[in-house]
């Protein structure tokens, strides 16, 4: 069998689909996976990141200042509400892993 050398994409005088044949592979001229993220992706990026910023200001309004007070925890528990709300927006947790996770209490 002789495969030409036409495609763009050569390796030592076989195309990468020729390559890809021999192999047993089926060739894919592009991936069908869009790479772009979705809606719910850039909402969890949005709210870890407001949510670590509200942390590390706080922590740095502290430093500056030398003072701690209920203000300051109140923005930190804020803040890693917002981090921990971004789990389940994300989708990755079922409620299965819920229901397994904090198991309802039978009365």
């Amino acid at each position: 069998m002789i495969y030409d050398n036409t495609s763009t994409k050569s390796l030592c005088g076989y195309s990468i689909k020729a390559i890809e044949e021999i192999n047993g592979v089926e060739h894919a001229e592009e991936s069908d996976a869009d790479d772009n993220p979705t809606k719910r992706q850039l909402i969890v990026i949005a709210l870890m990141v407001l949510g670590f910023i509200l942390c590390l200001g706080t922590v740095g309004d502290m430093e500056f200042h030398n003072t701690w007070s209920v203000w300051h925890t109140v923005r930190c528990v804020i803040g890693l509400l917002l981090m921990a709300a971004a789990v389940p927006v994300s989708g990755d947790v079922s409620a299965n892993d819920v229901e397994r996770l904090l198991p309802r209490r039978k009365r």
